[in-house]
């Protein structure tokens, strides 16, 4: 089951990130409204990295790989908490926000170890 979660979860994120990716390296006359990769935006903000060295398709790769990890991880944890749905649907989301915020902090700082920032 949690195989068929992470395969799932990674052809998700895979196909809406590509697309978005797509959509920016469009013509920017085509463009309506301003398209942007969540992941990619935290990275800029938080650790000052650039955008076009970020949006690469090896990137939107490992954000794919990474974010279907942090879900199926979320999704076994709470398979196994023996309580009732209001504290697994609590439980999930801090665990999920602090694996969110604890690995793209590590992707950050590799980042800048290896020179991606402005």
């Amino acid at each position: 089951m949690s195989v068929v979660a992470f395969v799932s979860s990674i052809l998700f994120f895979l196909i809406v990130n590509l697309s978005k990716l797509k959509l920016i390296n469009s013509s920017k006359k085509k463009r309506k409204k301003e398209v942007r990769i969540t992941e990619i935006k935290y990275l800029i903000y938080k650790f000052n990295l650039k955008e076009e060295k970020l949006l690469q398709k090896k990137f939107i790769i490992l954000f794919s790989l990474v974010n279907s990890l942090i879900v199926t991880a979320v999704f076994m944890v709470l398979m196994i908490f023996p309580y009732g749905i209001i504290w697994q649907i609590l439980f999930g989301f801090i665990l999920l926000i602090g694996l969110i915020y604890s690995i793209y902090g590590i992707i950050g700082s590799i980042l800048l170890k290896r020179g991606y920032c402005k």
